[in-house]
């Protein structure tokens, strides 16, 4: 008896169909707050976990270390992180500035509830 796939093939083309909508729809929201779709993944990474090392961020992004590294730089000059010192090792682990701290042209922070 040969099984058909055309239900799963179908679902997985529904699925993918779906998350591009998605995608396209948050890009835009994202880039209202001129931020880019890497600087808003690794912002978000520090805000709801802290201040972690590149490598770490870097699993959870899904970002090549150097590519979070430049995140960060663009991060850090529009006043939404800072660079704390490792006690590990020589490196500066970035981590999210405190609401007050933050520049006023970033608004994303506020629209977020809990925030």
């Amino acid at each position: 008896m040969i099984r058909s796939n055309q239900g799963t093939d179908h679902a997985w083309l529904v699925l993918m169909k779906a998350m591009r909508a998605l995608t396209r729809y948050a890009a835009a929201g994202i880039a209202e707050t001129g931020l880019g779709l890497s600087d808003f993944g690794v912002l978000e990474v520090l805000l709801n976990k802290g201040p972690l090392p590149v490598n770490t961020i870097g699993t959870i992004v899904d970002l090549t270390p150097g590519s979070i590294s430049i995140a960060v730089d663009r991060l850090f000059a529009k006043g939404l992180v800072t660079r704390v010192e490792s006690t590990e090792d020589r490196g500066n682990v970035p981590s999210p500035l405190p609401r007050e701290r933050r520049t006023s042209s970033f608004r994303l922070s506020e629209s977020i509830p809990g925030r």
